[in-house]
């Protein structure tokens, strides 16, 4: 549909039905036609009106974002992501990223001031000493099993931020419940594919039971209904007010399980000042000044990975987690408004006042890839003998450059880390099966507890019916 609204913005409706672009697969084939066909149009408009274009045909898009303008953001402005504090040591005001935690029960703590050195020690002393307790409480209890068996998580996930909230709750021991259309998530088709189904998918869905629901009929949002009440998390990133349309909003799912933790996920945050802008992680990238913190040679560039996708997944699971620790002590569950580009602005606060440590690292182009090199900034002098280009190999650049205060490192390719020692040591690569003995790859989770290790699950399978 994208595709579709894109060409029609474009005016180039010939390409909608072309075979050379019809289907995803076919434009991922012929991505450098569709880079060209799509420059071409945006070589004609300025970038407002590109974007006002876009958005009135409801394709997701964004400006490019500087860090230093992330002030200037309206939606950014309306959800206090940038806040100004006393620097008591340097007497001036610091610039700082605000909580990206919104619930319906308030917010995150943000900081209010930059604390001057040794001014806590008064009030860590008392904290210390309310909370003193005996180091051997508690042992007795010591139990193997995860720490969210027991807990029942639905989640309404589509690609990657949501699924992936709801595969480290999987791995931490909760059962985890896929809803998915009666046209399934549409990340099954996603190539590559292995025995007709998507790896991507199968990866960031192992360990959930898949069902299939039409939320959309009476029936279906009975049985959801009905999940609900059984659940301790939602957790979803849907377009934003799909979940009102539908008539479970925050305050309907509420009533329906009021210990419901019910975190949701999207671009802009439901209390935006964008309504139900669509985005995806290259739009929030673009928005949040990722983009041009990637900068090189002054044009903006998107992260290889999805990094706005992963980080909005990862500040989930971490709400979630803090969401069900509030319940132990009111009985109740919340709601959790998190917005991708505030916590991608966040993510970029470190470089608002500029990159201090600017001449400390340096890249050297060797035989076989690069090597990585990096100083203190007392000591910027040491990368000037350097070469910026060897005919050497990483091991061996390493080997004759390596001096005290210099660091170097190899610059790893993905498939070499993938066939790392290290990787294998720590069992960062497994095996799962699933209901037809079909053996998929998988991740294992990065977490390492000692006494209860996360644990994958095996592959998810095709949605069953309720």
């Amino acid at each position: 549909p994208q595709w579709v609204r894109l060409c029609q913005t474009m005016n180039t409706p010939e390409y909608i039905e072309d075979p050379s672009y019809k289907e995803l697969s076919a434009r991922v084939s012929n991505r450098a036609a569709v880079d060209a066909i799509v420059g071409g149009w945006v070589a004609t408009v300025d970038a407002r009106t590109c974007a006002d274009l876009l958005s009135q045909a409801g394709v997701a898009n964004g400006l490019i974002l500087k860090t230093e303008d992330a002030g200037n953001d309206p939606n950014l402005a309306h959800r206090d992501m940038v806040t100004m504090a006393d620097d008591p040591e340097s007497g001036s005001a610091a610039k700082l990223p605000g909580t990206v935690f919104r619930t319906g029960g308030g917010r995150g703590r943000a900081a209010d001031a930059v604390p001057a050195r040794d001014s806590g020690r008064a009030g860590v002393a008392a904290l210390l000493a309310a909370r003193n307790r005996d180091a051997s409480e508690g042992i007795a209890n010591r139990s193997h099993a995860l720490p969210l068996e027991g807990v029942r998580v639905v989640e309404i996930g589509q690609y990657t931020t949501a699924p992936l909230a709801g595969r480290h709750l999987g791995t931490l021991g909760a059962e985890v419940i896929k809803v998915e259309s009666p046209e399934g998530d549409a990340a099954r088709a996603w190539m590559p594919t292995k025995h007709g189904l998507s790896l991507f998918f199968v990866m960031s869905n192992c360990g959930k039971e898949s069902v299939s629901l039409n939320l959309k009929t009476e029936d279906g949002y009975e049985k959801f209904a009905e999940l609900i009440r059984g659940a301790d998390v939602l957790v979803e990133n849907m377009k934003p007010g799909s979940m009102e349309a539908l008539g479970l909003g925050a305050a309907r799912l509420s009533e329906i399980n009021p210990r419901l933790v019910y975190c949701q996920i999207t671009g802009f945050g439901m209390d935006s000042v964008y309504g139900k802008k669509p985005a995806y992680d290259t739009v929030v990238q673009a928005m949040s000044g990722f983009m041009d913190a990637n900068a090189f040679e002054g044009t903006p560039l998107k992260s290889g990975i999805s990094a706005g996708d992963f980080m909005g997944g990862e500040v989930g699971l971490f709400g979630i987690l803090a969401a069900l620790r509030q319940r132990r002590r009111t009985g109740l569950g919340q709601y959790i408004d998190l917005s991708m580009q505030d916590v991608a602005t966040w993510m970029t606060s470190v470089t608002w006042k500029g990159n201090g440590a600017a001449g400390t690292d340096k890249l050297v182009a060797c035989a076989d890839g690069y090597v990585y090199a990096s100083v203190e900034p007392a000591r910027r002098g040491d990368l000037d003998g350097l070469p910026d280009k060897t005919a050497d190999t990483r091991a061996a650049f390493i080997e004759t450059y390596l001096t005290a205060g210099l660091s170097l490192t190899p610059v790893c390719r993905v498939s070499e880390v993938v066939e790392a020692e290290m990787t294998s040591d720590r069992h960062l690569l497994a095996e799962v099966v699933n209901g037809k003995g079909e053996s998929w790859p998988a991740l294992a989770s990065p977490m390492r507890l000692s006494e209860t290790p996360p644990v994958v699950h095996g592959a998810i399978g095709v949605p069953c019916a309720l």
